[in-house]
């Protein structure tokens, strides 16, 4: 019989991770693991300030439509395709 070690807490939880991916040549350009106890969202606004794109057009899903998200793409000199749910509001 084989005895597995006791696994940590911290270490049974999964790692979530925010990446950059290049569609056109199918690479990660950049990946990070979100802070404990944290969501993606301040992750992505840190990474659009510090990752060097331009001219991209970037995809988010539904949880990135966010005022301050959006500004950080439109400052990094980026544009956004944002896949929204019908329960926000028009604008």
């Amino acid at each position: 019989m084989t005895v597995k070690p006791k696994q940590k807490e911290e270490d049974k939880k999964s790692a979530h991770l925010v990446s950059f991916f290049a569609s056109d040549s199918k690479e990660i350009l950049i990946a990070r693991k979100t802070a404990d106890k944290s969501n993606e969202t301040p992750l992505v606004q840190e990474m659009m300030k510090e990752f060097p794109l331009r001219d991209m057009i970037i995809t988010l899903d539904a949880l990135h439509c966010q005022t301050k998200t959006l500004k950080a793409i439109k400052d990094s000199g980026n544009d956004y395709v944002i896949q929204v749910k019908d329960n926000q509001k028009n604008s």
